[in-house]
């Protein structure tokens, strides 16, 4: 891995701990402020202060509708471990009352590598947390400096 690689880095406020335990990350798919450069890494920025625990390779990207009749046929073609961890995050935004808050806009659900994971002990975080999608460089992110 190169260390001037790119980074994804999106604020995940309520999301992030099924993003943790399903290791899959959804937001609109056209809307403007979630207009992301193709990345090889993502990370995720906590509320309170943005602060970043893990860098994950994001393995694939599918777009499907989170309101679909039938998420069985939408996510028909999709890896079986993926779709079947689409599924249960769906759920759980569902049952955790996030839901999807654009009901006409098809979402972007990241893959994350379940084995392909870099922790950032010293937990970096923006000079003041901020909204949307933002870039850091691998080198950055682990370099060990708080502020980043």
């Amino acid at each position: 891995m190169t260390s001037h690689v790119e980074v994804l880095s999106v604020a995940a406020g309520d999301t992030i701990l099924l993003t943790k335990k399903h290791f899959v990350h959804a937001c609109p798919h056209h809307l403007q402020g979630y207009q992301y450069k193709p990345s090889t890494f993502i990370t995720f920025r906590a509320a309170n202060g943005g602060e970043m625990e893990f860098l994950y390779k994001i393995k694939d990207i599918v777009v499907i509708d989170p309101y679909a009749l039938d998420l069985d046929e939408a996510l028909k073609g999709v890896e079986a471990d993926f779709a079947k961890r689409i599924k249960s995050y769906h759920a759980d935004r569902l049952i955790t009352k996030i839901g999807f808050e654009y009901k006409n806009e098809p979402y972007r659900f990241y893959n994350l590598d379940q084995n392909n994971i870099i922790e950032l002990k010293h937990l970096p975080k923006p000079q003041k947390n901020n909204a949307g999608g933002w870039y850091y460089t691998v080198e950055k992110l682990v370099s060990g400096d708080k502020i980043v």
